[in-house]
Formats: C-alpha cells, sequence, structure tokens
C-alpha cells in the first residue's frame, strides 16, 4: 500500500492550524516529517501519532 503525504500548508488547514505551529513542531521533534528533496513532507502514520494523546484520560467507565 502507498504511503499518503501531506505538505505542510495542507495539513495546517486540515488541522486549523498556522504553518508555523506545523513547521515548530516538526522542528521539535514533536511530529515526524520526511524530507524529500526541497520538500518538507508528513505521513498520514506520522500525523495519526502526533494527534494521538500521549496519555489519554479514562474516565472510568467500562
Amino acid at each position: 500500500m502507498e504511503k499518503r503525504y501531506y505538505k505542510i500548508k495542507d495539513l495546517a488547514r486540515i488541522c486549523g492550524l498556522e504553518e508555523m505551529t506545523i513547521r515548530r513542531a516538526i522542528y521539535r521533534g514533536d511530529l515526524p516529517a520526511v524530507k524529500i528533496g526541497r520538500s518538507v513532507r508528513i505521513t498520514e502514520e506520522g500525523f495519526r501519532s502526533y494527534i494521538k494523546p500521549a496519555n489519554p484520560h479514562r474516565d472510568g467507565a467500562a
């Protein structure tokens, strides 16, 4: 299966964030990205790991 890649601009639009916010997350290492030529792309897998909460809160419901 082929990986899906997002441009920073497209991901910012999808998330409702500024492009600089996405760039900072990449620079900090919070958002995995790959460099393809002179462009930076984020994989769908990397995006999902970024938006997934590290410690999801449990409300005690089972």
